[in-house]
């Protein structure tokens, strides 16, 4: 990802880490169900409001408003702010946190 020139892709969890990661130029699309499942919905609005990606509304996605999108994009790249310190180690973290939650109760029970 770090050699395209513009992403485009939904907001799922993996590609969303790739994207902070990266620090590609980035144009995603939020698939959610408005009356349920609204994960990538919100997601997606908080990294558009930290200028972190363009986004495409599914509800008005046709070649046209997409083409658009794509040439704004190429032509007004985003770039991630330095001051956007993501915590990329969450799986390190859970381990860690984990190992340290075991070895408090296993000296309790001792």
């Amino acid at each position: 990802m770090k050699k395209v020139e513009l992403s485009i892709s939904l907001t799922g969890y993996n590609t969303t880490m790739n994207i902070i990661k990266t620090g590609v130029n980035a144009l995603v699309v939020p698939i959610g169900h408005y009356r349920q499942d609204k994960e990538q919905l919100i997601r997606t609005e908080k990294l558009e409001n930290l200028g972190i990606v363009k986004v495409l509304e599914p509800e008005k996605l046709e070649p046209t408003y997409l083409a658009q999108k794509i040439i704004g994009c190429l032509h007004n790249k985003l770039e991630v702010k330095p001051n956007h310190n993501f915590d990329l180690e969450g799986s390190k973290n859970t381990a860690v946190f984990l190992k340290e939650l075991l070895q408090n109760n296993i000296a309790i029970a001792a």
